[in-house]
C-alpha cells in the first residue's frame, strides 16, 4: 500500500519535473548563455531531489513509529533497540525529554515524543540523505538499522545503491555552493531522479516488512 510519505514525495516532485519540463525546451549551447542555463536547472533540480527524498524519509520514520505505538500491545513486541530508547537522548532536548525505560506503563509516551522528534529535525531542515544517516533514522524509529539492504532491483545491488545516493547527496553539495560545477556534475540529474524513485518504492516496501514481522504486523499509511 502506498504511504502517505511516498505521496507527498512525489507531490513534491512536480517541481522537479517542471524544473526538467523547462530545461528540455532549453536550447544547449556549447559557447553560450543558454547552456549555462540549463546547468543551473539541473543544478536546482538535484537540490530539491535530495531535500524530497530526505523529507520522504523522516516522514516515513515518524509514521511508522506512529503506527508501531497504535498497534503493540506492550514494551516486550517492541524490537530490542527501542526497548532501549531510554538510554539516547538527543541533546537538545535534555531537559524536556521523557526518561524512564519502555517497559513501563509511560513507554507509549516516550515513543511519542521520539516522534515528535523526529518531525521536528524534519521541519528544521535536519534531514536524513546518505546511507548511513538513513540506516540510523530508521533504527531509532522502528529498530530497523539495514535499510539500506533493500535498495536492490535488477542490475542494481544494494551496496551500489547506497554507494550512488552517497554520490548524489556530496554532489549535490557541491552542485549547490557552485553553480560552475560543471555538465558532467549537474547532467546526471535525469538517472539519479529515475535511482532515487526506486530507492523510496524499495525503502516503502522494507519499512512495512520491518512491521508486518513484529507480531501484530501492519501497514504505514
Amino acid at each position: 500500500m502506498t504511504s502517505r510519505a511516498r505521496d507527498n514525495f512525489f507531490k513534491d516532485c512536480e517541481h522537479i519535473d517542471r524544473l526538467l519540463e523547462i530545461r528540455n525546451k532549453v536550447t544547449a549551447d556549447e559557447y553560450g548563455g543558454l547552456r549555462q542555463d540549463a546547468d543551473t536547472l539541473h543544478n536546482s533540480a538535484s537540490v530539491l531531489l535530495t531535500a524530497f527524498w530526505g523529507a520522504f524519509c523522516q516522514e516515513l520514520a515518524a509514521d511508522a513509529l506512529d503506527r508501531l505505538i497504535e498497534h503493540a500491545r506492550g514494551a516486550d513486541e517492541l524490537p530490542a533497540y527501542i526497548q532501549r530508547l531510554a538510554d539516547w537522548e538527543p541533546p537538545s532536548q535534555a531537559d524536556g525529554w521523557v526518561r524512564g525505560h519502555p517497559t513501563d506503563r509511560d513507554w507509549c509516551a516516550l515513543l511519542s515524543a521520539r516522534a515528535v522528534h523526529i518531525r521536528r529535525y524534519s521541519g528544521a531542515g535536519l534531514l536524513a540523505r546518505a546511507t548511513t544517516q538513513v540506516n540510523e533514522l530508521f533504527k531509532t524509529a522502528i529498530g530497523n538499522d539495514q535499510i539500506s539492504r533493500s535498495w536492490y532491483w535488477p542490475g542494481m545491488e544494494s551496496a551500489q545503491a547506497a554507494a550512488r545516493l552517497d554520490l548524489l547527496v556530496k554532489l549535490r553539495g557541491r552542485d549547490h555552493r557552485n553553480t560552475a560545477a560543471g555538465p558532467i556534475v549537474s547532467r546526471r540529474i535525469d538517472s539519479d531522479y529515475r535511482h532515487v524513485r526506486k530507492l523510496v518504492r524499495r525503502t516503502e516496501i522494507a519499512v512495512e516488512q520491518t512491521l508486518a514481522n513484529m507480531t501484530w504486523g501492519g501497514e504505514v499509511h
